[in-house]
């Protein structure tokens, strides 16, 4: 619980998830193509799932994942402008990750 992973969603990509206490955790359909799921006691974010793709951990679940490296950005075109993540990975906004 409690491992909320700074001021904008990082994700880790997984085929399924195994959670050890799924009482705990809250689903929802946040839109027509998502859902996402959070800690029914704390709050925290656990994943977010594109309905077509998977599941999408939080990165901030996982101690060493600072260690890992960024994949791709996504809806960039609605990043605020002090949210820039430095490097070369993907960058894609919201009309090509929901085309993808």
């Amino acid at each position: 619980c409690r491992r909320w992973g700074g001021a904008f969603y990082a994700a880790l990509t997984a085929e399924k998830a195994v959670v050890a206490s799924e009482d705990s955790v809250t689903v929802y359909k946040s839109s027509a193509w998502a859902e996402r799921a959070s800690c029914g006691t704390c709050g925290s974010s656990l994943w977010f799932r594109f309905l077509p793709t998977g599941i999408e951990l939080s990165a901030g679940l996982f101690d060493d994942a600072a260690q890992l490296p960024v994949e791709k950005e996504i809806f960039v075109d609605e990043r605020a402008d002090w949210c820039r993540i430095e490097g070369e990975h993907r960058r894609m906004t919201g009309e090509e990750i929901i085309a993808e």
